[in-house]
């Protein structure tokens, strides 16, 4: 959607008033929007997007306080961090699980590793692909500029390809997958406007309901204005389980070896989080899927820059 420039700064101070209530007026808010929108669509056109994260399980929790049968739907990456699968099979054992078409690895290998994030990714891949510096992102921070001109082309006579479209292959074709086969309408996903300043961005341009083209349903997302601590403030005013992966510096579920956020405040990452709790799984899935080639070029060079966590929203928000 095109906004004007006064309608887009409009609707981020509304996302920013809003994002500031308190989590009664959210509960409230998320609930009023799920029932609205399954009365409308019925519930058996209805599904909820289920990975077992904390946002998920706030999300499934509310849902299913005002619809007790709606159906749910995880989709195993087959990847996931130690403990998520077998946490949703033992406390979610009627969670309808939906498998990749192709492994991971033939993903990887034939689409690339994914790095930094999904817009950065998609963008290196574009570079890769073609003979120019990526014209249509013309400002990037200086460390992107500086990786491009001093990593890419090393990882590129190595023909090791970077891309962001391992998440549609393990994720979002297995839930177009579902809802077609099952005839659903409307999709109610957990995804926040606060996790990163591209779903901010698009929480702003498309709302928190709109038609996703990549799993063919309408979605709807009812978190979108809540935060990192009312999603802990709810689990735990609820006491609802969740995966232990969270007492172990994890800061979200998923793929164990996913490359996205690979740059973290404090050096904290998936990659070096995994190998601290996990060192045997670790080596054995960083060799498997030949990660140690990619790792060998790109980590030195990052441990070697002071790159500000910020700059991933300086990207991400590019037109």
């Amino acid at each position: 959607m095109n906004l004007s420039n006064e309608e887009f700064q409009y609707r981020i101070k509304r996302l920013d008033r809003l994002s500031n209530m308190p989590i009664e007026f959210k509960v409230a808010d998320a609930e009023n929007k799920i029932l609205d929108s399954v009365n409308k669509y019925g519930i058996d056109s209805c599904c909820v997007a289920f990975s077992g994260g904390k946002d998920s399980l706030v999300l499934l929790h509310i849902t299913r306080k005002l619809f007790p049968n709606i159906d749910y739907v995880f989709c195993n990456t087959t990847i996931e961090k130690p403990g998520n699968t077998s946490f949703i099979k033992k406390e979610y054992p009627d969670c309808n699980i939906m498998l990749p078409k192709k492994p991971p690895i033939e993903v990887i290998k034939k689409e690339g590793f994914p790095l930094f994030s999904k817009y950065i990714a998609g963008a290196i891949h574009d570079i890769q692909h073609s003979n120019k510096k990526n014209p249509k992102f013309p400002k990037k921070p200086k460390w992107l500029v500086n990786f491009i001109d001093e990593v890419l082309p090393i990882l590129t006579e190595q023909e090791i390809k970077i891309s962001g479209k391992c998440c549609y292959w393990l994720k979002k074709e297995p839930m177009e997958r579902y809802v077609v086969h099952n005839n659903k309408l409307l999709t109610i996903r957990g995804i926040r406007a606060s996790e990163s300043r591209l779903r901010k961005l698009n929480y702003v341009r498309n709302t928190c309901f709109h038609y996703s083209d990549s799993i063919k349903t309408y979605v709807l997302e009812p978190l979108s204005i809540w935060t990192d601590e009312d999603i802990w403030d709810y689990i735990r005013k609820n006491n609802i389980k969740y995966p232990d992966l969270y007492d172990k510096e994890f800061n979200r579920n998923g793929c164990l070896i996913c490359g996205f956020g690979c740059i973290a405040p404090n050096g904290i990452n998936s990659f070096r989080t995994t190998e601290k709790y996990y060192p045997t799984i670790y080596k054995k899935i960083i060799k498997k899927f030949q990660y140690d080639k990619l790792l060998s070029i790109v980590d030195p060079w990052i441990r070697s820059q002071s790159i500000p966590h910020s700059s991933f929203g300086i990207w991400d928000g590019l037109k």
